[in-house]
């Protein structure tokens, strides 16, 4: 993960996905199925539609899936830059303070 993640809460001793309801060490944070190679921060960072929310599931260990739901169309969306800047609907988030 490069950046803020707004669903990550860090420990002592563990790492915790707040969106994903996953814990693991540190070390395994590093790894690109929990935070390294989590797509959210950028997109998130990026100020993605109002419609647009995260989704995070960690199946097993060592293994995670990321997508992002569209709740104006109930669409399910891999990478939302491809997507959402074309769609009528598309209603860019308010900037952070």
């Amino acid at each position: 993960m490069t950046g803020y993640c707004p669903f990550q809460v860090l420990t002592a001793r563990e790492v915790r996905c707040e969106l994903g309801k996953g814990s693991f060490s540190p070390k395994d944070s590093e790894e690109p199925w929990a935070c390294a190679g989590c797509s959210i921060p950028r997109v998130l960072a990026n100020r993605p539609c109002i419609y647009l929310e995260p989704v995070k599931h960690f199946a097993l260990r060592g293994k995670s899936i990321t997508f992002f739901r569209c709740t104006m169309f109930g669409v399910v969306i891999d990478e939302p830059f491809r997507l959402c800047p074309q769609c009528v609907g598309n209603e860019p988030a308010p900037r952070a303070h």
